[in-house]
Protein backbone atom coordinates (compact mmCIF):
# COMPACT_ATOMS: atom_id res chain seq x y z
CA UNK A 1 0.00 0.00 0.00
CA UNK A 2 1.33 3.44 -0.98
CA UNK A 3 1.99 6.11 1.45
CA UNK A 4 0.30 9.32 1.28
CA UNK A 5 3.55 11.68 -0.11
CA UNK A 6 3.75 8.99 -2.95
CA UNK A 7 0.38 9.27 -4.09
CA UNK A 8 -0.03 12.51 -3.83
CA UNK A 9 3.69 12.44 -6.04
CA UNK A 10 1.72 9.92 -8.12
CA UNK A 11 -1.29 12.05 -8.77
CA UNK A 12 0.44 15.56 -9.37
CA UNK A 13 2.50 13.71 -12.19
CA UNK A 14 -0.86 12.78 -13.75
CA UNK A 15 -2.01 16.26 -12.75
CA UNK A 16 0.44 18.29 -14.79
CA UNK A 17 1.42 19.81 -11.32
CA UNK A 18 4.83 17.79 -10.48
CA UNK A 19 7.43 17.19 -13.65
CA UNK A 20 7.34 13.17 -14.42
CA UNK A 21 11.07 13.23 -12.95
CA UNK A 22 9.37 12.96 -9.08
CA UNK A 23 8.48 9.71 -9.48
CA UNK A 24 12.28 8.87 -9.20
CA UNK A 25 11.80 10.75 -5.56
CA UNK A 26 9.51 8.49 -4.45
CA UNK A 27 11.09 5.33 -5.86
CA UNK A 28 9.86 4.55 -9.27
CA UNK A 29 12.34 4.61 -12.33
CA UNK A 30 11.15 5.50 -15.83
CA UNK A 31 12.99 6.06 -18.97
CA UNK A 32 12.80 6.45 -22.26
CA UNK A 33 15.91 5.18 -24.92
CA UNK A 34 15.23 6.32 -28.53
CA UNK A 35 17.31 5.57 -31.76
CA UNK A 36 17.09 6.23 -35.03
CA UNK A 37 15.30 2.39 -35.36
CA UNK A 38 13.11 2.49 -31.86
CA UNK A 39 12.23 3.66 -28.86
CA UNK A 40 12.48 1.35 -25.79
CA UNK A 41 10.72 2.41 -22.09
CA UNK A 42 11.52 1.28 -18.74
CA UNK A 43 9.69 1.74 -16.01
CA UNK A 44 10.83 -0.04 -12.63
CA UNK A 45 8.41 0.01 -9.58
CA UNK A 46 9.85 -2.09 -6.98
CA UNK A 47 7.20 -0.85 -4.43
CA UNK A 48 4.36 -1.45 -6.58
CA UNK A 49 3.19 2.32 -6.30
CA UNK A 50 -0.37 3.00 -8.09
CA UNK A 51 -3.28 5.14 -7.75
CA UNK A 52 -6.31 4.71 -9.33
CA UNK A 53 -6.56 7.59 -12.40
CA UNK A 54 -9.90 8.78 -13.47
CA UNK A 55 -10.66 10.44 -16.94
CA UNK A 56 -11.11 14.13 -15.14
CA UNK A 57 -7.42 13.20 -14.18
CA UNK A 58 -6.04 12.41 -17.41
CA UNK A 59 -7.75 15.51 -19.01
CA UNK A 60 -7.08 18.22 -16.53
CA UNK A 61 -3.40 16.70 -16.90
CA UNK A 62 -3.44 16.71 -20.68
CA UNK A 63 -5.17 20.14 -20.47
CA UNK A 64 -2.08 21.86 -18.24
CA UNK A 65 0.35 20.16 -19.79
CA UNK A 66 -0.97 21.57 -23.22
CA UNK A 67 -0.72 24.44 -21.43
CA UNK A 68 2.58 24.34 -19.88
CA UNK A 69 4.58 22.80 -22.73
CA UNK A 70 3.39 25.86 -25.10
CA UNK A 71 5.07 25.37 -28.43
CA UNK A 72 7.27 22.62 -26.83
CA UNK A 73 6.45 19.44 -27.78
CA UNK A 74 9.21 17.24 -26.64
CA UNK A 75 7.70 18.62 -22.85
CA UNK A 76 4.22 17.05 -23.93
CA UNK A 77 5.54 14.46 -25.54
CA UNK A 78 7.74 13.91 -22.02
CA UNK A 79 4.30 14.05 -19.51
CA UNK A 80 2.48 12.28 -21.96
CA UNK A 81 4.63 9.08 -22.44
CA UNK A 82 4.94 9.00 -18.59
CA UNK A 83 1.33 8.72 -18.41
CA UNK A 84 1.00 6.70 -21.08
CA UNK A 85 3.33 4.28 -19.76
CA UNK A 86 4.39 4.30 -16.17
CA UNK A 87 3.44 1.23 -14.07
CA UNK A 88 2.02 3.52 -11.25
CA UNK A 89 -0.94 4.73 -13.13
CA UNK A 90 -3.82 2.41 -13.20
CA UNK A 91 -6.70 3.75 -15.42
CA UNK A 92 -9.93 3.77 -14.02
CA UNK A 93 -12.38 3.04 -17.16
CA UNK A 94 -16.24 2.65 -16.27
CA UNK A 95 -18.16 1.31 -18.89
CA UNK A 96 -20.47 4.93 -19.58
CA UNK A 97 -17.47 6.45 -19.92
CA UNK A 98 -15.52 3.92 -22.18
CA UNK A 99 -15.55 6.19 -25.73
CA UNK A 100 -14.23 9.33 -23.47
CA UNK A 101 -11.70 6.96 -22.30
CA UNK A 102 -10.48 5.84 -25.79
CA UNK A 103 -10.01 8.57 -26.98
CA UNK A 104 -8.31 10.00 -24.04
CA UNK A 105 -6.12 7.54 -24.09
CA UNK A 106 -5.69 7.80 -28.18
CA UNK A 107 -4.99 11.45 -27.37
CA UNK A 108 -1.98 10.37 -25.01
CA UNK A 109 -0.65 8.16 -27.18
CA UNK A 110 -0.87 10.58 -30.13
CA UNK A 111 1.16 13.14 -27.50
CA UNK A 112 3.48 10.41 -26.39
CA UNK A 113 5.05 9.49 -30.31
CA UNK A 114 4.53 13.29 -31.74
CA UNK A 115 3.92 15.94 -28.75
CA UNK A 116 0.40 16.79 -30.12
CA UNK A 117 -3.06 16.25 -29.87
CA UNK A 118 -5.87 16.85 -32.09
CA UNK A 119 -8.42 19.92 -31.51
CA UNK A 120 -11.28 17.20 -30.77
CA UNK A 121 -9.18 15.80 -28.20
CA UNK A 122 -8.60 19.05 -26.73
CA UNK A 123 -12.38 19.83 -26.92
CA UNK A 124 -13.10 15.98 -25.33
CA UNK A 125 -9.80 16.99 -22.34
CA UNK A 126 -12.45 20.79 -21.27
CA UNK A 127 -15.30 18.82 -21.71
CA UNK A 128 -14.02 16.06 -18.86
CA UNK A 129 -12.18 18.67 -16.93
CA UNK A 130 -15.18 21.25 -16.15
CA UNK A 131 -16.96 18.58 -14.76
CA UNK A 132 -17.65 18.23 -10.96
Amino acid sequence: MSDTTEINVIRDVVHGEAPWTALGHIGVEFSVTKSERETVISTKNPKHLGVKVESIDIARGLLRALEESGNDSDALRDWATAVYHCSCFEFDIPEDEHLSWMELIDALFSASVNGRVSASSVELAKRIASQN
